[in-house]
């Protein structure tokens, strides 16, 4: 879902939106192999959900053919990717620019364009109400 309003959102703005997801999706927007998406793309936006069938996703092959002008950002934090590499194509310009979010780290840690903030993705009005009733059920559940 919360890829789905990603690219609602760039859509929006005006970007070509395209994406990859292990299951195709019916969307207006092109799915693209998860190489293509990382060679063509001018801003890529991580938004996996972190089990052992997508931690190894983001290899260093795919982050190195990432365009020097492109931005990479990650709501999931730095579990899907080699961070010491994106760190170092930071710092020689092979990459524009790096957003995540994280529970810790702060900019200092990083040369370059960078946004680093702490972990608020999931608080949106489903997740919510999501975390409600689970606690709710619980609650009911107490003999």
């Amino acid at each position: 879902n919360i890829g789905n309003r990603v690219c609602q959102i760039c859509d929006g703005m005006g970007m070509n939106v395209q994406y990859w997801n292990r299951t195709k999706k019916d969307a207006k927007f092109k799915n693209v192999s998860l190489e293509s998406l990382f060679i063509n793309s001018d801003v890529i936006f991580i938004t996996l959900a972190n089990n052992s069938a997508t931690r190894e996703l983001i290899t260093d092959e795919l982050l190195n053919s990432m365009k020097k002008t492109a931005i990479l950002i990650s709501n999931t934090g730095i579990a899907f990717h080699n961070d010491n590499l994106v760190r170092n194509k930071l710092k020689k310009g092979e990459l524009f620019g790096f957003g995540a979010e994280l529970p810790y780290g702060t900019y200092e840690e990083y040369d370059g364009n960078v946004m680093i903030t702490s972990e608020y993705a999931w608080f949106t009005k489903e997740a919510t109400q999501r975390r409600i009733e689970i606690l709710m059920k619980n609650l009911l559940s107490i003999k």
